[in-house]
């Protein structure tokens, strides 16, 4: 994390793809059970692993994913299209898990990836987010701008 005299950090994100306001039915073609297993998983995570481990993790694992979970796609909308229904499957949001699921796919589709953790001054809300290729591919209310990024990392 970058420190009180370090320079701020810029927000990885140019654009929000996808937000419940933009999107439409057509966007949430379902979601397999593996996808709604790894957010449950991701979601439950955040309690024993600091985030730089799960990043580090998730790029291990899309490094040795044998297929594409979102149809072989390497789109971000692809990528928001999944990570979309697999939110509307399991039935709830969060950013924590979101942000994971998005560096997974984009990884194992082959594209790079930033993810970023913010914070709302004054208060002690953190975010974190997942973009790809500049563009953050589902945010279900897009307010991530509202963070001020504390710590982003860069995925191959």
């Amino acid at each position: 994390m970058s420190g009180p005299d370090d320079a701020a950090l810029a927000d990885p994100s140019d654009r929000v793809g996808w937000s419940l306001a933009s999107q439409g039915d057509d966007l949430r073609p379902g979601s397999g059970w593996r996808m709604r297993l790894a957010y449950h998983l991701l979601h439950h995570s955040r309690h024993g692993l600091p985030f730089r481990l799960s990043a580090k993790l998730i790029g291990l694992a899309a490094s040795r994913s044998a297929s594409h979970p979102h149809g072989g796609q390497n789109t971000v909308e692809a990528i928001a299209r999944a990570v979309a229904a697999t939110e509307d499957a399991v039935g709830f949001s969060d950013c924590y898990p979101r942000a994971l699921l998005t560096a997974w796919l984009a990884l194992a589709a082959g594209n790079s990836c930033v993810l970023a953790i913010g914070v709302l001054a004054p208060t002690r809300k953190l975010h974190a987010w997942c973009t790809v290729a500049g563009v953050l591919p589902f945010e279900p209310v897009a307010e991530h701008y509202l963070y001020q990024p504390a710590w982003t990392i860069t995925l191959p």
